[in-house]
Formats: C-alpha cells, sequence, structure tokens
C-alpha cells in the first residue's frame, strides 16, 4: 500500500499582501476543460477558505458537471496556515467585522471567550474589530484586479459567500452597495457588530428606494433551525429578521431569498448553506437529463 498526499485539481494559489498589513492565501478554482476560448466566467469569492473553499469548489464541480447550474470560477480567501488556527481565528474577527461587538446579556458568553482570547495576545480589544472597511477595500481595489488580469473573469458578475463574523461581512459589503458584487451567498451573521444596525437597514432601505441606477443584485440568506433557539446567537442579533424585512419589501433590482435548515447548527448548516445557495444563485434551471444533456454537447471534458 502507497501512502501519498493529494491535493484538489484544477487548483492553484498565491498570497497578496494589504495595504493594512496583513497578507492572505488566495487559492483559484477553475472550472473543468477551463480556459474555453471567448468564454468568461462568474466569479464567487469564499471567505474563510481554509474551512469553506473545498466545500464551496467541489459542490460547484458537481452541479455544474450535470448542467445544474452555470460553470463558475470559485475563489478562496483566508489569511496563510502556518500562524495556526488559533491566531487565524483571532485575525478573522480584525477584517471581517464592521465594528466592535455591542454588550448584551445573551452575547456576554461569548464576548468573554473574544476578551480573554485577546487579552492573553495583549491586543487592544477596540483594535481587534472593525476592520471590514478596508478588507472591501483590498478585494476591490487590490485582490480583484489580479484575478481580471489572470483569470477569465466575468466582472461583471462577482459573488461573495461569508457565514458567522464572514456572514456579516457580507451583509456589511450589501448595505454598503458595494458596486463590484452582484450576488451575495449570505450564511448566518449577527447584528451586533454594528453600533445601530437600525439606522443602517434604514439607510440602506432609503438609498435603494432613492435610484434607479442600481446593479441587479441576487441575495440567498440562510441559518439552521438550531441556531433560533441558541441564545447566543438568535437572541443576540441574528440577522435572518432584518433580510426577511428587506425581503419584503421588494426593492427596486434586488432579488433576496431567505431559508431556514431545521435542526442544523452553527458548523453543520455550512455545507447547506453552500449547496442550496449555490443552486439558487447560480442555477440554470435546467433538470437532470436536460442540464446533463447540454453539458456533453458543450464540453468535451464533461463525463457521467
Amino acid at each position: 500500500m502507497r501512502i501519498y498526499n493529494k491535493t484538489l485539481s484544477d487548483c492553484e494559489c498565491f498570497q497578496l499582501q494589504s495595504a493594512f498589513d496583513m497578507t492572505f492565501e488566495i487559492t483559484v478554482g477553475l472550472p473543468g476543460g477551463y480556459p474555453k476560448p471567448g468564454k468568461n466566467y462568474p466569479l464567487l469569492l469564499v471567505l474563510d477558505g481554509s474551512l469553506t473553499f473545498a466545500t464551496a469548489f467541489e459542490t460547484v464541480r458537481a452541479q455544474s458537471g450535470l448542467g445544474g447550474i452555470e460553470e463558475i470560477i470559485v475563489v478562496g480567501i483566508d489569511t496563510p496556515p502556518d500562524e495556526g488556527n488559533a491566531m487565524r481565528g483571532l485575525k478573522r474577527l480584525r477584517y471581517l467585522t464592521p465594528g466592535c461587538p455591542q454588550r448584551g446579556p445573551h452575547i456576554e458568553p461569548v464576548f468573554q471567550l473574544y476578551k480573554e482570547a485577546v487579552d492573553q495576545l495583549g491586543w487592544d480589544f477596540e483594535d481587534t474589530f472593525g476592520g471590514a472597511a478596508d478588507f472591501l477595500g483590498f478585494i476591490e481595489k487590490n485582490l480583484m484586479p489580479v484575478l481580471s488580469d489572470r483569470y477569465a473573469v466575468a466582472v461583471d458578475d462577482i459573488g461573495l459567500f461569508g457565514h458567522s463574523a464572514a456572514g456579516a461581512f457580507a451583509a456589511y459589503a450589501l448595505f454598503e452597495d458595494s458596486q463590484l458584487l452582484r450576488r451575495y451567498l449570505i450564511g448566518t451573521f449577527g447584528t451586533e457588530w454594528w453600533d445601530d444596525i437600525e439606522a443602517v437597514e434604514k439607510a440602506f432601505v432609503e438609498n435603494q428606494k432613492s435610484s434607479s441606477n442600481r446593479v441587479a443584485r441576487k441575495v440567498y440568506h440562510a441559518v439552521g433551525g438550531a441556531e433560533l433557539d441558541e441564545p447566543a446567537s438568535a437572541q443576540a442579533g441574528i440577522g435572518l429578521p432584518m433580510l426577511e424585512r428587506l425581503k419584503d419589501l421588494k426593492l427596486p433590482r434586488i432579488d433576496i431569498t431567505t431559508h431556514v435548515f431545521d435542526g442544523e447548527d452553527h458548523a453543520s448548516v455550512i455545507p447547506h448553506i453552500i449547496a442550496t445557495g449555490i443552486r439558487k444563485l447560480y442555477g440554470t434551471g435546467l433538470g437532470y437529463a436536460e442540464g446533463l444533456t447540454a453539458r456533453l454537447e458543450n464540453d468535451e471534458t464533461a463525463s457521467l
């Protein structure tokens, strides 16, 4: 028996330095048969790439292989692995969050965990959070030019996936009206990262109603059913009610879908959100036989 290491095929990695002195590892997963002459591909940015990139990439390959969704370039974003998972986890709070978490009786246990971890590193607690604006700037001004130069990217069709703190960042990018991002796959997030989330929601609604020049966007937001019964998430400001309010308003040029996966918790819900959300955002509308036939006819590399 021969034991050997195996990595995902059709993937490549590089590192990129940000203007706020943080290095990111970028993993790019390419569609089968890439590139095809004259074809530009939608691109999905996947946050917390060390945890979620492989799931997203394999999900895209499976669904696009059967013609159920479009062919997509999947890009994972994370800090490099050599610092260890603990440091990675703390750094993600720095660049993903809109602000310092707002204290309350239900989030207090989680707040104290953050505080203890930050104190052990000797960091200032307030400075450990709130880098979402810088990170969005990094994606728009640093990362995307590199990706669009190297790969056949449809620059007007960029999507974003994030869950937990990364879900808060995805919501932040939506509320900031990013002109880059057109499809949002948002997992469970808390609203405690904003000083005044009600004001953010109100401003977003007013901005959407006041302009006819908005780009069309699709949003899929989902949570685990078990999370709704967990005080540390449900009563600390889970974002589901807000996204459902926005959906009910039927704002112009923004299509919002929400979903609850019964019985799933904050971790187990991740693959469900990815698999269903990708189908909702990138679905071709073709059934199994139709999709497979279309893939076989249009791609010589396709196989059963």
